[in-house]
């Protein structure tokens, strides 16, 4: 698994589990103690090395679990899920489909977190045509819902630790955007040269 691989799946995680989910406790240990700042590959912004160490800072579950139903919660600021976003879900969960994605189509609405992890999903998978799905995926589906929530996340969030989610996730998937552009202009200059 590489590095931008495992940003989506930390990102989507955050996105898509509440804070006193089962599985949140190690998760957010894991933040507190450094290991993002650690393995972040990216030239650091003033705004990602400040969310970076808001993300370090020791968190209140209560107060992030009012923040995450706040912002997330059935009447929240923000929704996460596509469909509310003019996004074509049932595209999304056919592409899910398509890349062999465990458990497709089982998200109602195409969650943003899921979207985060079928990008960190497809990072994985090693076939021809991973580039070609991940731009997919980019372009149609996660790029497009990301414009939507993560400002609004970032306007609405009581945390420093979901506005600081909300800065990592625009800068990492912004880079790797422009990585899946540079790869499809090398492919393509392959192809023509091979023609």
């Amino acid at each position: 698994m590489n590095t931008f691989s495992t940003l989506c799946r930390l990102f989507g995680t955050l996105f898509y589990r509440r804070p006193d989910d089962a599985v949140m406790p190690p998760v957010l240990n894991m933040l507190q103690q450094g290991a993002l700042s650690e393995m972040w590959p990216l030239v650091l912004s003033d705004n990602s090395e400040f969310a970076l160490k808001q993300l370090r800072q020791p968190q209140d579950v209560a107060a992030l679990c009012a923040d995450y139903s706040e912002l997330f919660g059935d009447n929240g600021a923000v929704s996460l899920l596509a469909e509310q976003h003019g996004i074509d879900v049932q595209g999304f969960a056919a592409f899910q489909q398509q890349v062999g994605m465990p458990g497709a189509g089982t998200v109602a609405g195409g969650h943003f977190g899921q979207m985060l992890l079928t990008a960190s999903w497809v990072e994985d998978q090693s076939a021809e045509d991973e580039v070609s799905a991940q731009e997919a995926l980019f372009q149609h589906y996660l790029l497009p819902t990301a414009a939507k929530v993560l400002g609004q996340v970032e306007m609405h969030a009581k945390t420093g630790f979901y506005r600081a989610l909300a800065v990592l996730t625009r800068e990492a998937l912004s880079a790797m955007a422009d990585e899946l552009v540079e790869q499809l202009e090398a492919q393509n200059g392959d192809e023509s040269d091979n023609a």
